[in-house]
This record gives structure tokens, C-alpha cells and sequence, in this order.
């Protein structure tokens, strides 16, 4: 079924999006300081006109600080968005847009400390996606409970020429709305990783609960497989000297193929959640 991006009424039972059709999406590539990426990506369609979307053409100099973006929310890290989309997801007739996949292709460059590590080493590289989501998400609470969780469904993957995880990051129903967030990483230097990033963003009231029963979720997860389906990785030389020189170094260490969520608040945070949930007309 064709739907279209009319609003004159609003759901009041359970909806099934519709997004863009794969099958029809084109190829597009980046290229990492000489490390290239590919993937399927669907036409840019917006749910608004003012959303645009980015595609930098050319070798990204890694290297260079011009490549990143001035500000730096996380520490350590920089971030260069290389390739980026939106789509809008409609619901049946005269619903109009009621949900939006946004994607973000990028390279992510950090300062090790210690200069011998590297990213190629699994526990490294673990230990710095954890670092990047405490940075990002860990401060977000609501009476002592955390927003956010992440990593959920964590799972390690071995079809690219190197390591590549991927994993969920979404909206507790202490925290309220739909969101949920995936995505995909993977080293391509010592110093540097590149992530593919998924947002279902469902701007609908409520908490996550009040949200999945109105909206499912389940097209915007296909399309997100589909493009992470279709990723082809080439490495540059340098990197596969880098990683050759890892895999020498740890020829025993793997990626986790499970992982919990990490645990972002204090025992203090919890005293308070818990009296907030003993006594919520108290707060």
C-alpha cells in the first residue's frame, strides 16, 4: 500500500509506517583517507524540507583538522558526519509522517592516551564505544533513573575485513518518547573509527510503551538491516599494515558477543528512584 505524507487525522490503533523501497536504493561510497566505504542508500525524502543531507566527495583526510567538526561534546573524540540522510515513514492515509529514520555516516577520530594501543585491539576498541556513550548519554536522568540504555542487542560481526559491532541505544519508559537509535562501528585506524548511525525518531507522547503501541518499529528496523546488509569495506594500506600488526600483537582477543548495559547511575541516583517510585505524588 502507497501511503502519503498528509496529516489530517492522528492513529488511534496500532500503524505500521511505510519508509522508502530498498530495492530501488543506489550505491554510494566514502572515502576515509584512502579507506573506502559502501553501502545501498535510498534518496534523500525528508519529512521536512529544511533536513538536508550531506555527502562529502573526495579523500577525507583523516588526519586533518579541518576534517572535524569544531565542537566536541566527548571528550577526546572528534567526529567528521560524511554522509547523511533523512527518510520519513507515513502512516495510513491522511496520518501523514508519523515517524523519521535519520542516518549519519562518520568518521570518528580519538587521542589515546597511551600511544601503544590501538583500536584493532577488541578491548580497546570496546572500551572506547563504552566511553563514547557514557559521554553522550550517562548525565540524562529523571528522578535518579537513567534516560538512556545502551548497548542493547549487542552483537559482533566478522563480514568486513575487520572486527564491526552493532548495537542499540534507546529511551527507558522512565525517560519517556520512542526513540531508539542503532549502530554500527568498526576501526580503520589505530585512532579511528567509523560508525554508521540509525535514529527512529516517533514523535509521539507518552513513554516507550505508549509509543510501541501506537507506532511499530519493525519497517524502520528493516531498513536499517538492509543498508547494514549491504556495507562493503575496503581498507587502505596503512590500515591493513595497522591491523596486521594487532592481530600479531592479541592473536587471541575477540569483540564480546554478548554485552550488558552499562549502568549509569550512582547509588545515590538509585536511593531516589526508588522513594520517587514509593512515593510519586511526593516529587
Amino acid at each position: 500500500m502507497f501511503y502519503l505524507p498528509i496529516e489530517l487525522r492522528e492513529p488511534k490503533e496500532l500503524v505500521t509506517p511505510k519508509g522508502p523501497n530498498f530495492s530501488k536504493a543506489k550505491w554510494a561510497s566514502v572515502n576515509f583517507g584512502g579507506t573506502i566505504v559502501r553501502l545501498r542508500l535510498p534518496k534523500h525524502k525528508p519529512p521536512h524540507s529544511d533536513l538536508e543531507q550531506t555527502h562529502l566527495k573526495g579523500e577525507i583526510k583523516l588526519d586533518s583538522k579541518n576534517s572535524y567538526m569544531e565542537a566536541n561534546p566527548t571528550g577526546h573524540w572528534q567526529h567528521c558526519h560524511a554522509l547523511v540522510r533523512d527518510w520519513r515513514f507515513c502512516g495510513p492515509w491522511f496520518t501523514g509522517a508519523i515517524a523519521r529514520v535519520h542516518f549519519a555516516l562518520s568518521a570518528n577520530k580519538c587521542q589515546l592516551q597511551d600511544k601503544s594501543e590501538t583500536l584493532f585491539q577488541p578491548s580497546v576498541f570496546e572500551r572506547e564505544i563504552d566511553y563514547l556513550l557514557t559521554e553522550r548519554y550517562a548525565d540524562e536522568k529523571f528522578r535518579g533513573a537513567s534516560d538512556w540504555q545502551a548497548p542493547l542487542n549487542w552483537q559482533a560481526h566478522q563480514n568486513l575485513p575487520v572486527f564491526s559491532t552493532s548495537y542499540d541505544i534507546a529511551k527507558t519508559n522512565t525517560g519517556g518518547g520512542g526513540d531508539v537509535q542503532k549502530r554500527v562501528a568498526f576501526p580503520i585506524l589505530n585512532n579511528c573509527i567509523v560508525t554508521l548511525h540509525f535514529s527512529h525518531r516517533r514523535p509521539w507522547p507518552g513513554n516507550m510503551e505508549d509509543v510501541n503501541a501506537i507506532i511499530d518499529r519493525s519497517t524502520m528496523e528493516e531498513l536499517s538491516w538492509d543498508i547494514i546488509n549491504s556495507l562493503q569495506v575496503e581498507l587502505s594500506e596503512e590500515a591493513q599494515q595497522q591491523l596486521a600488526e594487532a592481530q600479531r600483537k592479541y592473536p587471541d582477543e575477540k569483540l564480546s558477543e554478548h554485552r550488558q548495559p552499562l549502568k549509569w547511575t550512582t547509588p545515590e541516583d538509585d536511593e531516589l528512584n526508588a522513594r520517587y517510585k514509593a512515593n510519586p505524588h511526593l516529587f
